[in-house]
């Protein structure tokens, strides 16, 4: 049996594979601030739903850029709690099994590059917009190799600019301009609730820009839009967002693709069923 979880800012979500290939029962439940409080919330559940067999294995992902070895969160805004603990060395020990993370928007984009939107194309930019920007390059069917992982939220777009990225601080980050928390803050509320067609129009504009640089840089097949400001209500029109970036991207004979992500929350859940799949072979 095996355990798969995604381990976000505001809820976690753990699932339990019999075979590696399709995902059984699964709970989502709000992610405890405190890591070791964490640790026995997954202990619990992850042992609640494999109903006394052994564990094999588990992978996941979770929220913030991870260290080299890819045992612990190095930085994370929304769960500074977890940053720099022995993630899976507690793991590893509570569920008595080997264990794999890597950060959950590169395991996301790897569950829409197999099982989503990305499914026919073999080189996939996955870019997940919601209360922060990131995104991953999947070549293959495997997360692209990185030095230090991927923040494409964090790109400059305007280097004269004083806007402050959210979860940064630094100016001219696309994250501050596009996010969830960039909006909040400009607004003064939820981004559910701004009705203003300008507003979504003119950060469709500007998110356009950014994905113009995803495409220079990582030149995909496809770019699979995800996160909360592109499939919520209301959220950044995907008709504006082509329109916008076939105005910004000349510079090649045939344009990417862009769709929408088409797993919705358990987009992370396939991404690690298959990160472990990989890892195991």
């Amino acid at each position: 049996m095996y355990i798969l979880f995604d381990i976000g800012g505001t809820k976690m979500r753990i699932a339990a594979s019999r075979n590696g290939s399709e995902i059984l029962d699964s709970k989502i439940v709000p992610t405890p601030k405190d890591f070791w409080e964490g640790m026995q919330t997954i202990k619990k559940i992850s042992y609640d739903l494999i109903k006394g067999e052994k564990i094999d294995s588990a992978a996941g992902g979770i929220a913030g850029p991870l260290n080299k070895e890819k045992t612990m969160l190095v930085n994370s805004p929304n769960l500074p709690g977890w940053v720099e603990k022995p993630l899976v060395g507690e793991l590893e020990h509570i569920l008595a099994s080997s264990v794999y993370i890597e950060n959950d928007t590169a395991m996301v984009g790897l569950g829409e590059a197999i099982h989503g939107a990305g499914a026919k194309y073999s080189i996939v930019a996955y870019v997940t917009v919601s209360t922060g920007v990131g995104g991953v390059r999947i070549v293959d069917e495997h997360i692209d190799r990185s030095a230090a992982g991927f923040e494409i939220g964090h790109h400059i777009i305007n280097f004269s600019s004083e806007a402050k990225c959210p979860s940064c601080e630094a100016g001219g980050h696309l994250e501050a301009y596009v996010s969830g928390a960039a909006l909040e803050g400009y607004f003064e509320k939820k981004p559910y609730e701004i009705t203003d067609p300008s507003v979504w129009e003119e950060t469709a504009k500007i998110l356009a820009y950014g994905l113009n640089n995803v495409a220079v840089f990582w030149s995909p097949e496809i770019i699979v839009l995800g996160g909360a400001m592109i499939v919520g209500n209301p959220a950044i029109p995907m008709d504006r967002i082509k329109y916008y970036f076939e105005e910004t991207c000349k510079i090649f004979a045939e344009n990417p693709v862009i769709e929408k992500a088409s797993l919705g929350d358990v987009g992370g859940l396939y991404g690690a069923m298959e990160y472990l799949r990989q890892n195991l072979i």
